[in-house]
């Protein structure tokens, strides 16, 4: 991968980055952990490749550790965000199945009332209602 390569590469990882700093702040987590992630892939090469180089220029190496640095804060923050995604989307299966149980049970109920109420008029004369009907 040459210098111009490795210049794209990094021009793009910091739109990528600002991009998913913004989605952050707008509260849009899961299009915000994509950018996270899209960004710090972009950045990979670039640091594998300046601390690959036995180089004794200090700016490499200085430039390197400060993207080092950017780059560990947002793998935390899309750990965060992740976690916090994977919580959320298990709340909301939880709440799911409740709520579909209490509607099973509000059927069930309201299907008891019916036959009871059925069954109670059928046992007086005046009506006679064959329960193999039901």
């Amino acid at each position: 991968m040459n210098s111009k390569d490795l210049i794209e590469l990094k021009e793009k990882g910091k739109l990528l980055a600002v991009e998913a700093c913004r989605l952050d702040r707008e509260k849009k987590y899961d299009e915000a952990l994509k950018k996270y992630i899209e960004c710090i892939d972009h950045f990979k090469p670039i640091i594998s490749r300046n601390f690959g180089m036995q180089s004794v220029d200090n700016m490499h190496t200085r430039e390197s550790h400060t993207l080092m640095k950017k780059v560990d804060e947002y793998i935390k923050r899309a750990t965060e965000l992740k976690r916090s995604l994977k919580r959320q989307k298990s709340q909301e299966r939880q709440e799911e199945y409740t709520s579909s149980i209490v509607d099973d049970r509000r059927e069930f109920e309201i299907n008891l009332y019916l036959h009871s109420t059925i069954v109670e008029k059928a046992k007086k004369p005046k009506l006679r209602l064959n329960l193999m009907m039901l």
